[in-house]
């Protein structure tokens, strides 16, 4: 295959300057990730003064099309890596597309019905997810490709997902920070919104201007659907426990903001501090558990990372004081770090077994459960306010002991629920084998 890009080949060495410019991308990644997932939900009630139930619903609503989405995105960037050997045209696409989508998202008027409003939220959402993607499902599959090249791989995997960890820092600590900095209520949402989205483009367009191409294997003539992707048993099954830690992650994020505000009576700047304090023990632990997850295998560390998530949420349901709540922060971040490096390990092993032509598809697949997962969260969160009689636009303090038990129960009951799912999913998993092991068998 004929690499037409100025991009780095996966089967050459790659720099430091190589690896940290393509890093740097996975800053805005990890900001547009995050920032719907802590916010939108306590936006969409909180400013539109929509029901709880009906905000998750239009949050999770658009998701579910990306389940379709993604791949299809994966399958047309796979195509275009065989003609013209690089992904940088899709990505260049959602770059542009993903600013405006972002900036426009958080500048939802409230409608004359909630229904109305809940629909405009939903289509916002789904064209902000769907410009997005543009960008990140091509951008992840640069990361699958140089799987083949095991070396490249295992030092890009875990310098972009310190930077991810970065731009999450920057987006869970830094947008609540913005809005309270720009005087609160649905300017300062715009506002917030517009800065973030300048910086992810800056650092998007920086990873954009220094390409690693797609490995140089020949590949095969016609790529793999994702259907096919998910008839392989053990990528299923991994895709599954991953489903389900990430939703308990995300339905934790959602219900931060009630947490703290509603349940445990701080002042709204306090969020800003209790995802600086976890998301920088994500950032401190990164290299640890890559470390780790390649000595025990993808299986064990995973299951080590959902027992901390089991234990911080237990903590988070019991913890009154501030120190007590900050240190349940950080045991969520630990965890939250062990499940992304076990995660994206097992992606890459998996990517060693379809090879360069399926890789933006088994992306896209991947890509697209864990944003269902992330957006299930706030649909969860927003259910468990509802039963407990959550009053859309109501001081903090006129809540009911309803209100403030569900905001508990969403921060810790229910993404312990679903962690201990996920481990008992894969303890009933009898493949405990590196993604070395686990990608040789697949290719015999």
């Amino acid at each position: 295959m004929t690499d037409r890009s100025a991009g780095l080949r996966a089967n050459q060495p790659l720099g430091a300057g190589a690896m940290l410019g393509y890093g740097v991308g996975s800053v805005g990644t990890g900001v547009y990730s995050t920032v719907p997932g802590i916010l939108l939900l306590y936006f969409a009630t909180q400013q539109l003064h929509l029901p709880p139930a009906l905000a998750g619903a239009a949050i999770l609503a658009p998701k579910l099309v990306v389940i379709f989405a993604d791949p299809l995105i994966g399958r047309w960037s796979d195509r275009e890596v065989r003609a013209l050997g690089s992904r940088r045209r899709l990505q260049g696409l959602g770059i542009a597309a993903s600013a405006v989508a972002f900036t426009a998202l958080f500048a939802v008027p409230q409608l004359a019905t909630p229904q109305l409003t809940a629909l405009l939220l939903a289509a916002s959402y789904l064209l902000a997810s769907l410009a997005y993607s543009f960008f990140a499902v091509p951008y992840l599959a640069v990361s699958v490709d140089l799987a083949l090249a095991e070396g490249p791989a295992a030092r890009l995997i875990g310098i972009r997902l310190v930077f991810a960890f970065a731009g999450i820092l920057l987006g869970a600590s830094g947008a609540p920070a913005l809005v309270t900095a720009f005087g609160g209520g649905a300017p300062a949402y715009r506002w917030m919104a517009l800065a973030i989205a300048a910086c992810c483009a800056c650092a998007m367009t920086i990873a954009w201007l220094r390409p690693i191409a797609a490995g140089s294997n020949p590949a095969p003539a016609a790529a793999i659907s994702g259907f096919a992707l998910m008839r392989l048993r053990g990528f299923r099954a991994a895709l599954g426990v991953y489903f389900l830690a990430m939703a308990g992650c995300g339905t934790a994020s959602a219900a931060t903001a009630y947490y703290l505000v509603i349940a445990r009576a701080r002042p709204e700047a306090d969020i800003g501090q209790f995802f600086l304090i976890q998301i920088g023990a994500a950032i401190l632990a990164m290299i640890p558990w890559s470390i780790m997850v390649e000595r025990t295998g993808t299986a064990r560390g995973m299951m080590l990372a959902l027992g901390l998530a089991v234990i911080a949420s237990l903590a988070l349901s019991m913890a009154i004081s501030w120190p007590a709540i900050l240190a349940g922060a950080a045991f969520g971040g630990l965890a939250t770090a062990g499940i992304q490096v076990a995660g994206f390990s097992a992606l890459a092993a998996f990517g060693r077994s379809t090879g360069t032509a399926a890789s933006a598809t088994l992306a896209g697949v991947w890509s697209a459960a864990e944003k269902v997962a992330l957006a299930l969260g706030p649909a969860l969160c927003g259910l468990a306010l509802s039963f407990g009689g959550f009053r859309s636009g109501v001081s903090p303090a006129l809540q009911t002991d309803g209100a403030r038990f569900a905001a508990v129960a969403a921060m810790g009951v229910v993404p312990c629920g679903l962690f201990v799912l996920a481990a008992v999913c894969l303890a009933l998993q009898s493949d405990r084998m590196t993604p070395q092991e686990r990608a040789r068998r697949l290719e015999s």
